[in-house]
């Protein structure tokens, strides 16, 4: 209970919501702990990884635990963020765990738990201009999750084996989606929008900040319109430009439309279609239809 998680995509706006979350530093912000190279708590947690949410191997297990719970301590890799000695809360910021969001659930049922989503093509997008890694081949090395989730779109994988690297990337940011929300429930993990935050931020943040138990004043409103520690020099939001928008003067059309084919087969159309904004409502529909 005393510990919150933030899950999202690498560039869907995770470092920047978690400074708003700690805008007051009342929690100890972890920093993606579960990566290998940075936590230092396990090699298992590979960028890909999928988990069943039954899966009670120790390997996954005790290190979430040592995590969870606080009992890792510091780690400088990871605790770079924080300017306060003295914590009661801890909040992990983690892009690798939207593939095994449900399992982590199951283990952990009483740590809340919210999913940022941004707009695919904003995603990929961002990814693409910061070099970041196309995972895309990493789906083939995961029978479980074909078995559980992708077989109904193997064909489609076979095919984008030779595809771009921008149509690869549509496709993962999809099966990052699909899995967690077909696996989860109302109630398990709470959808919070990246857009919404940009664009009309008091709804969005009363939902969430009472979804994590976090008080709250008006500042927080000042402080969101800060940039995050990784924003990027050309990003919208030093620019003036649109933050939730950019993507449409930047992608071209044809490839828009190959995205939207690529979500179409997951039914995700309809959470971001070709406008800017979501439609939580569908992407709600899509939780409860399991």
């Amino acid at each position: 209970k005393s510990c919150v998680f933030l899950a999202g995509l690498a560039r869907s706006g995770t470092t920047w919501l978690a400074s708003v979350i700690n805008y007051r530093n009342d929690f100890r912000h972890i920093n993606e702990p579960f990566n290998p190279w940075r936590g230092g708590v396990s090699d298992t947690f590979l960028y890909g990884l999928y988990l069943r949410p039954d899966e009670s191997a120790d390997k996954y297990v005790i290190p979430a635990r040592r995590l969870v719970t606080g009992a890792q301590g510091f780690n400088y890799m990871t605790h770079h963020y924080n300017h306060r000695v003295f914590c009661t809360r801890r909040m992990i910021k983690e892009v690798r765990a939207n593939l095994w969001l449900k399992w982590l659930h199951e283990r952990f049922p009483e740590m809340p738990i919210a999913l940022l989503l941004r707009h695919t093509i904003a995603t990929v997008n961002s990814r693409m201009k910061r070099g970041n890694t196309n995972y895309f081949a990493r789906l083939f090395d995961e029978p479980q999750l074909i078995e559980d989730h992708l077989q109904p779109f193997r064909d489609e994988m076979e095919h984008l084996r030779s595809a771009s690297e921008f149509e690869q990337r549509i496709f993962s940011w999809c099966v990052d989606h699909y899995v967690p929300l077909r696996q989860c429930r109302p109630g398990d993990l709470h959808l919070a929008y990246y857009e919404h935050f940009s664009e009309t931020p008091e709804t969005e943040i009363d939902a969430l900040f009472k979804y994590f138990g976090v008080a709250y004043g008006d500042d927080v409103f000042s402080f969101i319109k800060r940039p995050s520690a990784v924003t990027r020099k050309d990003a919208a939001i030093k620019t003036g430009k649109s933050v939730v928008a950019l993507w449409r003067e930047e992608i071209p059309s044809e490839d828009i439309a190959k995205a939207m084919r690529i979500l179409a087969l997951f039914g995700l159309d309809r959470v971001y279609g070709e406008g800017a904004m979501p439609d939580p409502k569908a992407a709600e529909a899509l939780l409860a239809s399991v």
